[in-house]
């Protein structure tokens, strides 16, 4: 039998809230687009 090859997610709570993030991210990016700014913009994402 096959696995997954992404594998089983140890921990679904740090999943969850870095899909958040990926989904907030992506709609400040799609209305910075739909601004005509991404040409002139540098978006520097930092985490520790």
């Amino acid at each position: 039998k096959k696995k997954d090859p992404r594998g089983e997610q140890r921990n679904p709570i740090m999943a969850s809230m870095l899909k958040s993030v990926d989904e907030s991210l992506g709609r400040v990016l799609a209305k910075l687009d739909e601004l005509g700014l991404t040409r002139n913009t540098i978006f520097i994402f930092y985490s520790d």
